[in-house]
């Protein structure tokens, strides 16, 4: 006995049964790290794996068992988690010195959202839908680039504070910080148009714009005249004005030059189409978001069992 104390230790019992054996249960506190798919936090699952095994110590001197029945018998929380369903199972395996045991234990578990669903996710999606608001503020006032540049910078803040509580992943990050870096940079392309259209409707009357604007600007009103009338929803004006648009042998030797539009009148324009360019845009951006989740899952190794 005193040489088995000297090689366990105090303040470890073990106990001994009258045919020899020798039965040790330690009371240890394991800590380790699992590895996370947070392609989806915070609304992600997570497996996690823990592996116990005697690598000194063969089959024949220590066998590690499980119970019968998992501790946890239902789900819990446990802080930011809630724990779905626990699995434990014993095998051997062989190394150069014999066959070892070991135990495995998979955790099964959810991440609590509601905390990130209520401080980052809700405002921040508030947040970049301010974004479109500025295209209805009055172009004649400077509030509107001081709406954007408070938008801008309420995005920074959130998008800093997110990235401090998410976990950190090269490998897949997650669709929201995605999401979150699209609506940074979409609220920065809104301060470059807003500073194009204020540029031009805040020209002097003397100033004339380039004539790519005023040909642009005739080439998608003609265009949108032109739908118009292919879908039977066009007035007799309209009509007349894209008969008149279309030049004839006589019109062209008669023909004076087109009166340009004025700042005012262009930067109208811009506005309006600018608006409709910024919308698709962002909508088309978001719907490849889907599409990158479906082939990070695909990509994912097969261990997340997502």
């Amino acid at each position: 006995m005193h040489e088995l104390q000297n090689s366990i230790g105090e303040g470890r019992p073990i106990q001994i049964f009258n045919d020899g054996r020798l039965v040790w249960n330690p009371i240890v506190m394991l800590s380790t790290f699992c590895q996370m798919f947070i392609a989806f936090f915070p609304f992600d699952y997570q497996y996690c794996y823990i592996n116990l095994a005697s690598l000194d110590l063969p089959e024949t001197a220590v066998i590690l068992y499980k119970l019968e029945k998992s501790i946890d018998h239902e789900p819990k929380s446990q802080g930011d988690w809630q724990i779905i369903e626990t699995i434990n199972y014993a095998y051997t395996f062989e190394t150069i010195t014999g066959w070892n045991s070991m135990l495995k234990c998979r955790i099964y578990m959810k991440r609590l959202s509601g905390h990130y669903i209520m401080i980052v996710i809700f405002p921040t999606v508030l947040t970049a839908v301010l974004t479109f608001v500025t295209f209805f503020l009055p172009l004649k006032s400077g509030i509107r680039i001081g709406c954007i540049l408070t938008v801008v910078l309420a995005l920074v803040v959130l998008l800093t504070f997110f990235a401090e509580t998410m976990p950190s992943s090269t490998k897949y990050p997650s669709i929201l910080v995605a999401l979150f870096t699209i609506a940074l940079g979409m609220a920065f392309l809104l301060i470059i148009i807003t500073v194009f259209v204020m540029g031009i409707y805040n020209k002097p009357k003397s100033y004339i714009a380039p004539n790519w604007m005023h040909s642009v600007v005739r080439k998608i009103r003609k265009l949108k005249l032109k739908c118009k009338c292919k879908a039977g929803r066009i007035n007799s004006l309209e009509q007349q004005a894209i008969e008149d648009c279309q030049p004839t042998e006589d019109s062209v030797k008669n023909s004076t030059p087109l009166k340009p539009y004025s700042n005012k009148e262009l930067a109208a324009f811009f506005d309006s189409f600018l608006f409709v360019v910024f919308t698709v845009l962002y909508i088309l951006i978001l719907l490849s978001i889907p599409i990158t989740a479906i082939i990070w899952i695909i990509r994912a190794d097969n261990k997340y069992q997502l």
